[in-house]
């Protein structure tokens, strides 16, 4: 009768042995997938970034704007542009011109969407202002 007991309290520890093996287990892998998870939304974000800077800077540099726009892929679609290449982002882009009186004072939003997923939320916003001075101005 005592070599059964001990058998049973043998099995009994294996048992809470493994169910502790199994827990632990299950909880390492829900932090490396919220890891992986945090990993890729950096990326994405760094990404969408460097896309908003380098859609800025194009921009800025650029005499025709809108034409830029248009040549790069961006499609006017309710008095702004939208662009959505094949990574899991879209952009949306509004212009707005300022008249001064010594040149225009250029006004441009960058807002980049996440579209993989439904809610499309908003990963961030790059606003950038151009100046340019008229013909003749400055001197």
């Amino acid at each position: 009768m005592r070599i059964r007991t001990r058998k049973n309290v043998l099995l009994i520890e294996l048992i809470i042995v493994i169910l502790f093996f199994a827990v632990s287990a299950a909880i390492t892998l829900q932090v490396y997938s919220m890891a992986h998870i945090r990993s890729q939304d950096s990326g994405d974000l760094t990404y969408a970034l460097m896309a908003a800077q380098d859609w800025s800077d194009r921009l800025s540099l650029s005499e025709d704007p809108e034409g830029l726009l248009l040549e790069g892929g961006w499609a006017l679609e309710k008095g702004g542009y939208t662009f959505a290449p094949s990574s899991g982002y879209e952009m949306e882009l509004s212009m707005e011109r300022e008249a001064m009186p010594a040149g225009t004072m250029t006004l441009v939003t960058i807002s980049v969407f996440n579209a993989a997923r439904e809610d499309r939320p908003l990963i961030l916003t790059l606003p950038s202002e151009v100046y340019a001075p008229s013909a003749g101005v400055g001197g």
